[in-house]
């Protein structure tokens, strides 16, 4: 998503402040964006698996080693595309990820199916985060 040419497309003002974040936090680290993204997952606890299809991309994707974002840089990536929704919720980086965008006559609709599929996947971790935090082991409190 962080180096497709059709990222000039997106129009949506927090997809655009996220891009912006990570292409700041890569020009004050001397990394690429690809590299802050996965060091972003990284510094938050998860196991990033990215894609790589040729060697120049699996050496990109381990300049995210070795390094770690600061906490308020996390937390400033975090402001913008966490707590705002921005990226995860925003049909036009899926579009822009997948490289496919709907013509303009259909892309509404497409967005707005987008958008409940979106919101119900979301409704579903919250429930599953109420779930997973009510279960208790036998012996604990």
């Amino acid at each position: 998503l962080t180096s497709k040419p059709c990222t000039e497309q997106l129009s949506e003002s927090q997809t655009v402040a996220c891009l912006e974040q990570l292409r700041g936090l890569a020009d004050k680290h001397k990394k690429t964006v690809a590299q802050v993204a996965l060091n972003w997952c990284i510094c938050k606890g998860t196991v990033p698996i990215p894609g790589a299809r040729t060697l120049e991309q699996a050496q990109e994707n381990a300049g995210a080693l070795g390094w770690q974002l600061s906490t308020e840089e996390v937390a400033q990536l975090d402001a913008v595309a966490v707590d705002s929704m921005g990226m995860y919720h925003s049909p036009e980086a899926i579009y822009t990820f997948f490289g496919w965008w709907p013509p303009a006559v259909v892309r509404p609709i497409c967005t707005g199916f987008l958008h409940c599929v979106l919101a119900l996947a979301f409704a579903s971790t919250l429930v599953c985060q109420v779930d997973r935090d009510s279960f208790a082991m036998p012996g604990e409190g």
